[in-house]
């Protein structure tokens, strides 16, 4: 089973708004899938802590 999860650009947006957009989204996607585990099988290890520290660095930044 495959879960994704999609989110709206309004069309109209600017460009730098939707630059913006999936910068934010391969930050995101980079630091969780460096929390994937292989052992035979993929297993996600993205603890509650490792999440809320995720939320902080990309509202920083």
């Amino acid at each position: 089973m495959e879960a994704i999860k999609s989110y709206r650009i309004p069309l109209d947006a600017p460009i730098d708004l939707i630059d913006s957009y999936f910068e934010v989204k391969r930050k995101a996607l980079k630091s969780i899938f460096s929390h994937v585990k292989f052992n035979g099988k993929a297993h996600l290890d993205f603890k509650n802590n490792d999440r809320k520290k995720l939320d902080v660095k990309i509202i920083r930044e």
